[in-house]
């Protein structure tokens, strides 16, 4: 009986495997759901880790563009990535936005994502 418990309570809690397109979606409507005020505190603490990430990554050559979706918890850790690139540039800058907790969502899990574009 007690294995039986055990053996449910994890499959309960075991995250649903989801690909990079659904973590987006999801990305996508948890950041409009947020209020103007979330909003901004998101986008200021996302360009606290691009900045940190700009001066620690280096790319390849000319960079691509890239994007990086981040599953936080309710105390703002990373629990899982998606990224839609293998370069260089994209894995640096994956390992260093997730790092460290860097914004604490008012519900978890909460989805945010990176967008990275470059001009020649």
């Amino acid at each position: 009986m007690l294995t039986t418990l055990i053996l449910l309570t994890a499959a309960v809690t075991a995250p649903v495997e989801i690909d990079y397109t659904a973590a987006r979606a999801r990305a996508d409507a948890q950041e409009a759901a947020l209020s103007p005020a979330m909003q901004r505190a998101l986008r200021d603490a996302q360009q606290k880790r691009v900045d940190r990430a700009l001066d620690i990554c280096e790319s390849d050559g000319r960079p691509k563009p890239f994007n990086i979706v981040l599953e936080l918890d309710a105390n703002g850790r990373t629990v899982r990535q998606w990224r839609d690139s293998d370069t260089v540039l994209a894995k640096c800058f994956e390992a260093q936005v997730s790092a460290q907790p860097f914004f604490v969502p008012e519900q978890a899990p909460f989805f945010t994502y990176f967008e990275f574009t470059f001009t020649p």
